[in-house]
């Protein structure tokens, strides 16, 4: 999904580029930590002790390798992860967006 894409299913497209910015980085974040949550959940204790030392010392070349290793379907692993959680994301700024019309409707009603 391309930056353009993702603005505008998140819906974010009347916000200034550096807010953008700011959400979409906070996306790639969520997305991140969700990846090494669900990640954390299909290696052992042995693979994740190993893979926290390659982290730990910054190898991000090995930590890409050691995961591929380890999960041959790594990448349709990390898509799913991925388009879930920008599909639920979109799905709260939609649900966002719907209360805070409803509010100011309620407002302009009183």
């Amino acid at each position: 999904m391309t930056k353009e894409q993702l603005v505008e299913k998140l819906g974010i497209q009347a916000l200034d580029q550096e807010a953008q910015d700011r959400m979409l980085q906070e996306v790639a974040n969520t997305v991140s930590t969700r990846i090494m949550a669900k990640l954390s959940e299909q290696l052992n204790d042995n693979d994740l002790e190993e893979l926290s030392k390659l982290i730990d010392a910054g190898q991000d070349d090995q930590i890409e390798e050691y995961i591929y290793k380890k999960m041959p379907d790594y990448d349709n692993f990390k898509n799913e992860i991925e388009k879930e959680t920008i599909d639920q994301l979109a799905a709260n700024m939609d649900s966002l967006k719907a209360k805070s019309e409803s509010y100011g409707q309620d407002q302009i009603g009183e």
